[in-house]
């Protein structure tokens, strides 16, 4: 839930709530995704100014490996044989993760100046 709640703040550029659920999902989800997948996310939220260009491409690239870390977690649920996939709640939420991680990657990709970095809630 965590994932997918911080992609879709990402895409909602509410990044204040994208970075506290990064630090929730990055400990709860170390079973199913390797915390490395995070750090260019993580570099990304370090700058306490706007994020250069050459920051972007690799939040970019950790979006997109986690979009696939969700797709191989849907693959294991979907092969458990005590599991009834159309039953499972978790499904629709990996699914919508896996789709919101990609989109979000997309938005870090780009050449576009529009990305800023939120105030650091430390300090509000």
């Amino acid at each position: 839930l965590g994932l997918k709640n911080a992609a879709e703040a990402i895409l909602e550029n509410d990044l204040e709530t994208a970075w506290g659920e990064l630090e929730v999902a990055q400990y709860s989800t170390d079973t199913y995704l390797l915390p490395d997948a995070f750090q260019g996310l993580v570099d990304l939220f370090s700058y306490d100014e706007d994020a250069p260009q050459v920051a972007r491409r690799p939040a970019a690239v950790s979006l997109g490996v986690l979009a696939k870390m969700v797709i191989m977690t849907r693959m294991i649920v979907e092969a458990s044989p005590t599991l009834i996939v159309n039953e499972c709640e978790a499904w629709p939420a990996l699914a919508e993760a896996e789709e919101a991680f990609r989109r979000a990657s997309s938005l870090f990709g780009g050449k576009s100046a529009d990305f800023r970095m939120p105030p650091d809630p430390r300090e509000l």
